[in-house]
């Protein structure tokens, strides 16, 4: 149990700003890969019913998706290669039509929702609010971390949070702009919110080993802890929720939001901004309802309940060599899966508006990230594989696999099909000619099939999309956040355009991604960008070259195997070939902001454009300043110095208790 709360708290003096609390540590043992679980929360009936009617669905549009790509082959046996296109088809499809089952059957039974609410009296626990940061601006997360404080403050329920600041920064330079920053942060909210900065001397484990090494000697003294990233802000109303729904549910290890994206400037970011706000909530209540109590965890904009995670979520090191082996990189989903395996609920409560992190604002830096993502999803197979991991954690690990894995399977498929009319077959324990195959009785495409099987794909894919537009032109307030109706559709379709556009860049970038992992690159450790700079036009002609010439091959191909068939090309060949034209308009903020006078791709609502504008407004006071930069001790780096704490450095409730 943690330390009773005092009646009283008070912020520490000027001159502690950069220390840490005296230690109340949890063990945290290292968990196997293969455990066997050692409870389960059973799902009530309507929740099994409704899963059985996703699945069901699911099953109904697959099918009927292959029927109709079986269709468009000439009445006979099947070929070899036409079974090898139909399944590339069909696993393809599978995950297409599993999230359209969820979001409609969600729509139709909206079983088990989670309800939150704000807290009725005092909160009668303690959160740590965590910042891990890795080289990061100090204007973003500092001004962030005071307008969050600030609103709890004035909300009444600041003496039930503090702040700590995890860095990993490794630059001496910027750990002492981190150090000055902290001490800028705890000195305006002195009196508000304590502030606590640790700066690590090893980086074993990249951001979950440092949530991982606070846990294992702080974490004693907090009930829970809302993990955020460097870009997250949230509303004082929606940890609030979060910290009442903990206290509410002893059951709860992690209550996960549904963090929007805010402050996007560039036409890429802006784009990934509309479609999150869009799209997003329809996608994840269908997502919240099938998933129930075994959710997922994202990393961030979360609170935890600190013991059973201590308890359930130390990370074992992989078997071999990077980059399957090492460290667990997208180490949320598996600490979802250990929280579940223990016995612990995770859930996903979509109705907690108010969490926001930002997004990577050039194709550029989203590729970077996508390679991480990519190797820590590759990842996951051997959790998949493991006993003892709930089979809906690993339906969550293979969905995230497949946002991967999908690419090299769509270029197979697109491949596939430029050689089918073409190639030679195994049909019947015999060789068939090319020449042969095109005479009766051997390999025909029936177009009018293969029309009908594409605009089936075609909505099964658009119907999110277009769920999420009917809503939003059904909702008055909603639709004047986007604009008003006319500017909301223009906004759709200009997004629907130009994802259609991206995404056979993104088939490409994740292809590779994916092969350069299987002949064993590690991806490493970058920061990441987080404001867009405009990327020159030879630069986007030398980084996308690849992007052009495998469009002009394809469409060079198809030219030649498949003439009459070559118009189903076009929206790939053409992605491929204005590869450098999206990459250069999307990077810089110029577009945006002309998109945004002309009310386009207009997607914050008001409580993220107060909480942004806050944040940015205080983080100009955090920049780095005139003086010159000294070498760090390990006082000033944030690190505890050699000599005991004195009394000063104890937490008030600490000391009370």
């Amino acid at each position: 149990m943690t330390l009773p709360f005092p009646s009283t708290r008070t912020s520490d003096r000027p001159a502690d700003y950069c220390r840490m609390p005296v230690e109340a540590s949890l063990p945290m043992p290292v968990q196997p890969v293969t455990g066997a679980s050692r409870t389960s929360l059973t799902s009530p009936l309507s929740i099994r019913v409704h899963r059985s009617i996703t699945i069901a669905l699911t099953g109904l549009l697959v099918a009927t998706g292959l029927v109709l790509m079986g269709q468009a082959f000439a009445p006979r046996s099947v070929t070899l290669a036409e079974w090898v296109g139909l399944g590339l088809y069909g696993a393809l499809f599978i995950w297409i039509a599993f999230a359209a089952a969820k979001t409609v059957t969600a729509l139709i039974w909206p079983v088990g929702k989670v309800n939150t609410r704000m807290p009725n009296g005092p909160l009668q626990t303690r959160t740590a609010l965590l910042m891990p940061v890795y080289a990061e601006d100090p204007r973003g997360w500092a001004g962030s971390l005071e307008a969050m404080a600030r609103e709890l403050s004035e909300a009444g329920h600041a003496r039930s949070f503090e702040l700590f600041v995890l860095s990993d920064t490794r630059d001496q330079a910027s750990a002492a702009r981190e150090a000055r920053a902290v001490r800028r942060l705890a000195k305006r909210l002195a009196g508000v919110m304590p502030v606590w900065y640790r700066r690590r001397e090893d980086n074993i484990g990249r951001k979950a080993g440092n949530v991982a090494d606070w846990v294992r000697r702080w974490g004693g003294w907090y009930d829970h802890m809302i993990v955020l990233d460097a870009d997250s802000v949230m509303t004082a109303e929606a940890m609030l929720r979060l910290a009442d729904a903990m206290e509410r549910d002893p059951a709860a290890g992690i209550v996960q939001t549904v963090p929007r994206l805010v402050g996007a400037q560039t036409v890429f970011g802006r784009l990934q901004q509309f479609a999150n706000r869009l799209y997003g909530p329809s996608v994840a209540f269908g997502h919240a309802i099938w998933q129930h109590r075994d959710g997922n965890y994202w990393g961030h904009n979360a609170i935890i309940r600190t013991r059973a995670f201590a308890e359930t979520c130390g990370l074992p090191s992989l078997p071999g060599a990077k980059p399957f082996g090492g460290d667990v990189l997208s180490h949320d989903f598996v600490e979802a899966a250990f929280m579940r395996r223990a016995g612990w609920s995770v859930v996903l409560a979509t109705d907690i508006t108010g969490s926001y992190e930002g997004c990577p604002p050039t194709l550029l830096d989203a590729a970077k990230r996508d390679r991480r993502w990519a190797q820590g999803n590759l990842q996951h197979v051997a959790f998949v594989r493991a006993g003892g991991t709930p089979w809906m954690n690993r339906v969550h690990m293979i969905d995230g696999i497949m946002g991967y894995a999908a690419a090299p399977l769509w270029l197979g498929f697109i491949i596939a099909g430029l050689l089918l009319p073409n190639a030679t077959f195994l049909e019947g324990g015999l060789i068939v000619s090319a020449a042969q195959a095109s005479e009766p009785g051997h390999l025909q495409v029936d177009h009018t099939s293969a029309a009908a099987a594409f605009v089936f794909t075609v909505s099964v894919l658009l119907f999110p999309r277009l769920i999420g537009l009917t809503d939003a032109l059904a909702n008055r307030a909603l639709r004047q956040q986007f604009g008003g109706s006319l500017r909301l559709i223009a906004s759709w379709l200009l997004e629907l355009v130009v994802s259609t556009l991206l995404a056979p860049i993104f088939m490409v970038l994740h292809s590779c991604h994916v092969f350069d992992i299987l002949r064993g690159r590690d991806t490493g450790w970058a920061t990441q960008t987080r404001a867009g700079t405009s990327l020159p036009w030879l630069e986007a002609l030398r980084l996308h070259a690849s992007h052009v010439l495998l469009g002009l091959g394809i469409l060079a191909v198809g030219a030649v195997l498949i003439p009459s068939g070559v118009w189903w090309l076009l929206p790939t060949v053409l992605g491929l070939l204005l590869a450098p034209a999206l990459a250069v308009i999307g990077s810089g903020p110029r577009v945006g902001e002309q998109l945004g006078r002309w009310g386009l791709l207009q997607s914050e609502d008001p409580a993220a454009i107060r909480l942004h504008a806050a944040g940015t407004r205080l983080g100009k006071g955090y920049g780095a300043t005139a003086r010159p930069t000294a070498k760090l001790t390990p006082r000033k780096a944030g690190r505890l110095p050699a000599k005991p704490i004195d009394r000063r450095h104890i937490p008030l409730f600490a000391r009370a208790a």
